[in-house]
């Protein structure tokens, strides 16, 4: 491969355009340090686990892992290369979205976060910055270093999960849903809270739950105790009425992907 421009940075690994030498393919290239990666077993395990899970799972909504290598200093992980245009960014750019918008976005997202969860896979970091717009305006969703499994699984590898529910905290703040915030078991409704997220956010240009200050510890309280910010009177009955069901705080009460996609609001 040749690495070309960097088009994204984060605290472990920068991503580059990349184009195959031998068939011109462009791809990108997520280059991990691995000096930075052996000093933090944490985000040595991430690095794992996203490897593990992108080689498990084929999805058009779905970021596409092709290979993995790795030197002497690096590890890179070759991956389809899309629009580097997420949700957040549109939003920055449009302000809010339109409920029609809003909708087709929506669908998309249940519609690859169904098939996480049947592959038994929590995304578990659903927020905006991590859900890319390609230029068919379709979504694809990115970034599974939070990722895990939910049940025992043989992969093809013949690598074997724990059976078990997570009790470890995941997530961006903002999108984190009230069950990991107790430290309590949660699963895949996890993932069906940051939706909410992400369509209060879509159709409000501002996020559910915010403070004045950046306190995490008073941000956790107002989801806790759902302190929710205003919703305008602009948006329709239906689509605050799934809203709020995305954003259920018992996630037993919490409605499922396959409710959602029946839902009148989804289903006009």
């Amino acid at each position: 491969y040749l690495i070309g421009k960097r088009i994204g940075q984060g605290l472990f690994a920068a991503i580059h355009e990349g184009l195959h030498i031998v068939t011109g393919e462009k791809v990108a290239i997520k280059v991990l340090d691995k000096q930075k990666l052996r000093n933090d077993f944490y985000a040595n395990r991430h690095l794992y686990r996203e490897a593990k899970i992108l080689r498990y799972i084929s999805h058009p909504r779905v970021v596409q892992l092709l290979e993995t290598f790795e030197t002497d200093n690096n590890y890179y992980l070759t991956m389809e290369l899309i629009c580097n245009t997420s949700l957040a960014d549109i939003l920055e750019e449009n302000g809010k979205l339109s409920e029609d918008r809003t909708k087709k976005y929506i669908k998309q997202i249940i519609e690859a976060t169904d098939y996480l969860h049947a592959q038994d896979i929590i995304h578990r970091d659903l927020k905006l910055e991590n859900i890319l717009v390609d230029e068919d305006d379709s979504i694809k969703i990115i970034d599974f270093g939070l990722s895990t499994f939910t049940k025992t699984r043989r992969e093809k590898a013949n690598v074997f999960f724990i059976r078990k529910l997570c009790q470890s905290q995941c997530g961006s703040p903002a999108y984190t849903a009230p069950e990991l915030l107790a430290i309590d078991e949660y699963g895949p409704k996890a993932d069906i809270w940051s939706i909410g997220v992400d369509m209060f956010a879509m159709l409000t240009a501002s996020l559910p739950f915010t403070t004045q200050s950046a306190d995490i510890k008073e941000l956790h309280q107002k989801i806790m105790s759902f302190q929710i910010n205003p919703v305008p009177d602009s948006l329709s009955e239906d689509a605050i009425d799934l809203m709020f069901k995305f954003l259920s705080v018992d996630p037993r009460e919490r409605i499922s992907l396959s409710n959602a996609r029946k839902h009148k609001w989804l289903s006009n």
